[in-house]
């Protein structure tokens, strides 16, 4: 009898004596995994057959190890099963027995601080950044601050740029923000740099104020931002004016007709 000892048991003589971890299953007649908590870790309390148990998500089981264990095939970085807890990692990481995972190891990794961001990245010095592919810190190019809008056009390292009165460098690393903190009615910065506004009012990145305004955020090649409160910005080749489109009078961005020979002004918005 598979997990018996091969003894009746002495009370019922209807039952085999189990081995540690079975117990007598009266519906199959035979001796079964115990597949409870206690003695089957990372089951769900359930047999899958007499051999075997139902296990936790991130968990299969392991007939050689007659367990639950960790699903190392979904761990990233893993290459086998070590235990029935942990993964046998790849060269340069070692298994992480609080996030299950297996994590990078960045003690002597060069250009970096040698501590983690998270498992799969090391933290890089100013100047360089995480490769996922060589899993080392390149040297990361240094910006042309001359070409970010709102900097004096200077850099504090090869990837921050000085910014002027008003604004800071944002957290993307990618340009100067509007520092919004001090303009009235505004409710932080939106995607661009440019600020929020509260309740209908609109952002005017010249004058740098929140007031009412034409809504230029559905207007036809335009970018959506106001140049004043009647204006509109336009696109490179675009200028903003009023036009009257069946009998309805709206505001357009139409291509600025004096910068092609032969041409006149037609008056759709295109």
């Amino acid at each position: 009898m598979s997990n018996s000892n091969g003894i009746t048991n002495s009370t019922t003589n209807a039952t085999c004596n189990c081995l540690s971890g079975t117990s007598w299953d009266y519906y199959l007649q035979q001796c079964s995994l115990d597949c409870h908590s206690k003695e089957s870790p990372n089951s769900n309390g359930s047999r899958y057959e007499f051999n075997s148990c139902h296990c936790n998500n991130g968990s299969v089981w392991n007939y050689s190890l007659r367990a639950c264990v960790v699903n190392c095939s979904q761990i990233t970085f893993s290459v086998s099963t070590l235990n029935i807890t942990a993964c046998n990692c790849s060269t340069g990481f070692n298994w992480d027995n609080i996030t299950t995972l297996c994590k990078i190891n960045c003690t002597g990794k060069k250009k970096s601080n040698e501590k983690n961001l998270n498992s799969s990245y090391c933290q890089c010095n100013n100047g360089y950044s995480w490769n996922s592919t060589t899993l080392i810190c390149d040297e990361m190019a240094t910006i042309n601050c001359s070409m970010i809008p709102h900097s004096n056009g200077s850099n504090i390292d090869p990837i921050t740029c000085f910014c002027n009165t008003g604004y800071f460098w944002s957290k993307l690393g990618t340009a100067c923000f509007v520092d919004c903190t001090n303009i009235t009615n505004a409710t932080g910065n939106d995607k661009n740099g440019n600020c929020n506004c509260a309740g209908n009012l609109t952002y005017l990145s010249k004058q740098r104020i929140c007031t009412t305004a034409v809504d230029c955020s559905k207007v036809p090649n335009s970018p959506g931002t106001n140049l004043d409160t009647g204006t509109c910005d336009c696109y490179d080749g675009y200028i903003f004016s009023n036009r009257t489109i069946k009998n309805k009078t709206v505001g357009v961005c139409h291509r600025e007709c004096t910068r092609y020979p032969k041409t006149i002004n037609r008056t759709d918005p295109n």
